[in-house]
């Protein structure tokens, strides 16, 4: 998975992410749903203008051709921490 900020204006600030597989309805699929880390780390990821994150491995196996629901956090606006 990859998060871009190659169109943004400002740097984005992104907190947790999640994946799972979509059941009926947009639901999640009980015991699928999994939170990425980025560079081993998981929480903030901080992409500049015109930057990207890749998360090269998931610990996880769905089935073939699964349709997925990612979840994330834009905490740009929230302080950061000194």
């Amino acid at each position: 998975m990859t998060i871009s900020n190659s169109f943004g204006a400002a740097p984005l600030r992104v907190g947790e992410v999640g994946v799972a597989v979509a059941g009926p309805g947009a639901t999640l699929v009980p015991g699928t749903t999994h939170v990425l880390t980025f560079g081993g780390r998981r929480g903030i990821c901080r992409l500049p203008r015109g930057g990207r994150q890749r998360r090269l491995h998931i610990a996880a196996s769905w089935p073939r051709a699964a349709d997925l629901i990612t979840a994330w956090d834009d905490i740009s606006a929230l302080p950061q921490a000194p």
